[in-house]
């Protein structure tokens, strides 16, 4: 029988989208134990298509409980379900605590779960599966898996020395899927409409009017080159003589294609694929207060300084 409840308690982890090297070690001089994920690369998918992850452990002995925190890529899938392997519930009942949290931080998701024998006095040995993983496709590019933690026990308590390895999926719908993507701004009572063409998956999309700026975050797959046109009504966001557009790629500035209409402007810009943070910023920005309200809220102020002037006038002629 597995014992299942949820962690009481959380202790925030330090973040990070540091992906450079998929292989980590615990130091040693003779590392046997790896930790490792299983399959590595996924191909011509159905964006809303759910699959499994597999958290796998080889050549381990007298294993008692584990420990693993996982980040993945959240503008392309999402972590739908998080069940426990049987390699560890072979040696007799356990506890299996899992949290999953989809937006960890703007572009990750973290799955953390962990799992201990309980009342028996021997660990198990071998290979086997850890926990299954469920992911399900929202978007289209890479998605690099990086372990943050990893940790294995014997019934002492004692680190278990492992090497740990993460990977990469790819990602690729076979559907077309339309490189048109719609996104709707809604400030005081009204709406606009932002339109973004792009070969990346394009998400989270948001406007500040105190820094005039639109931001947006896009995926793709590695190694290759992303572009995205996005168009933004004139009435929300523009630039002006002195302050032209600025098109910023993870804070750098980078090279763009302007053109404009009466009503709208398009800014076509390009960049290396990864998880990238986006900042197109303007000059000038929807109002805080609708025109429409300046204008009698003006005349309300005017009225009121005429009549404070009369006042002043008539206390005159008394006196």
């Amino acid at each position: 029988m597995i014992g299942k409840r949820y962690f009481t308690g959380y202790r925030q982890i330090q973040s990070t989208t540091e992906t450079t090297s998929l292989v980590t070690s615990v130091p040693s001089s003779d590392v046997s134990t790896v930790v490792f994920l299983h399959p590595l690369e996924i191909k011509a998918v159905e964006l809303g298509e759910t699959f499994p992850l597999s958290v796998n452990v080889s050549n381990v002995a007298n294993l008692y409980d584990w420990e693993f925190k996982l980040l993945y890529e959240s503008l392309v899938i999402n972590a739908t379900e998080v069940v426990e392997g049987p390699f560890l519930a072979a040696g007799g009942d356990t506890r299996f605590e899992v949290i999953r949290l989809d937006a960890y931080n703007a572009t990750h998701g973290l799955v953390w779960a962990n799992c201990t024998l309980l009342g028996v006095p021997n660990g198990v040995d071998g290979n086997g599966v850890l926990a299954t993983i469920n992911f399900t496709f929202i978007g289209v590019g890479g998605c690099t898996f990086t372990f943050s933690d990893t940790k294995l026990n014997d019934p002492n308590a004692n680190p278990i020395v492992h090497t740990r390895i993460g990977g990469q999926i790819v990602l690729l719908s076979s559907s077309p899927v339309s490189p048109f993507k719609t996104f709707t701004i809604p400030w005081e009572e009204n709406f606009y409409t932002v339109t973004t063409y792009s070969n990346s998956t394009v998400a989270k999309l948001e406007f500040n009017q105190s820094l005039k700026q639109i931001s947006f975050y896009v995926n793709g797959i590695s190694d290759t080159i992303g572009f995205c046109n996005i168009t933004i009504p004139k009435a929300l966001l523009r630039e002006n003589e002195t302050h032209p557009w600025v098109v910023l790629v993870d804070g750098k500035p980078v090279t763009s294609i302007i053109s404009s209409n009466q009503t709208h402007t398009f800014i076509y810009f390009t960049y290396h694929h990864s998880t990238s943070h986006v900042e197109i910023i303007g000059a000038e920005a929807v109002p805080e207060f609708p025109t429409i309200l300046i204008i009698p809220i003006l005349a309300i102020f005017t009225l009121l300084a005429i009549i404070s002037r009369k006042l002043l006038r008539n206390k005159s002629y008394v006196r």
